[in-house]
């Protein structure tokens, strides 16, 4: 028989794939993404994380990568239901939440040019 808590408990612990979408600033040019002359990157990042736990391991992968966090626009659990169409943002998204959770790694995909990625969401 399961306890309340042990319910509760495999509740919390279950791990989703957040979206977050961010604004960065690069630091250093050793930037493991940077790909042009941009002072600032904008990004949507999968990361596999509870809850209350996504925001920290976000916060960490940006300073690891030599970039700061600018602003953050949204932060959103990730439901493969809610990403169906034929888009190339919808694939790249599903693409890089499958790695993520695959890989229990956070996956990224980041843009500098005027489409950015944190205007993608599900319709």
């Amino acid at each position: 028989m399961t306890s309340t808590h042990d319910s509760i408990e495999s509740i919390v612990n279950t791990q989703d794939i957040w979206l977050v979408y961010l604004k960065t600033r690069i630091l250093d040019p050793v930037c493991t993404v940077a790909f042009d002359d941009s002072e600032f990157l904008f990004g949507v990042c999968c990361v596999p994380a509870v809850e209350i736990h996504a925001l920290d391991r976000i916060r960490k992968h940006i300073t690891k990568n030599h970039m700061e966090i600018i602003d953050i626009f949204k932060c959103l659990r990730y439901n493969s239901q809610e990403w169906t169409d034929s888009s190339n943002e919808h694939k790249t998204i599903r693409r890089i939440a499958t790695m993520a959770r695959r890989l229990d790694k956070i996956h990224s995909i980041y843009t500098s040019e005027g489409i950015e990625p944190f205007t993608w969401a599900p319709q």
